[in-house]
């Protein structure tokens, strides 16, 4: 993935941004362990731009998130992400995660 992302990419999301290759990637590296499974829906593009709509099917209990992808390139290589969502699942990981670690 390292290798399509720009060096001064920009990502925003409903619970997060970041600003360079190697926060992107290392963002990615801790969603992916939560997806199970991805369903494009549809793509539309353009010369330097492009929407991707899909089903991001995650473990519990986040489930399935319906969700809208815009990426620009530049330099031929991902410039920008942004990335809508619906967050609450997401957020409810967390609540749980933060309650197990109170526990423990």
């Amino acid at each position: 993935m390292r290798t399509c992302v720009h060096s001064d990419m920009s990502f925003r999301g409903p619970l997060t941004g970041s600003r360079g290759r190697e926060a992107f990637v290392d963002g990615a590296k801790r969603m992916f362990p939560l997806l199970r499974e991805h369903r494009v829906r549809s793509i539309l593009a353009g010369d330097d731009q492009a929407m991707f709509v899909y089903d991001f099917v995650c473990a519990e209990p986040i489930g399935v998130c319906r969700t809208a992808e815009f990426v620009t390139l530049k330099d031929g290589l991902i410039g920008s992400l942004e990335i809508f969502f619906d967050p609450r699942p997401f957020e409810k990981l967390m609540q749980s995660q933060a309650g197990r670690r109170e526990k423990a």
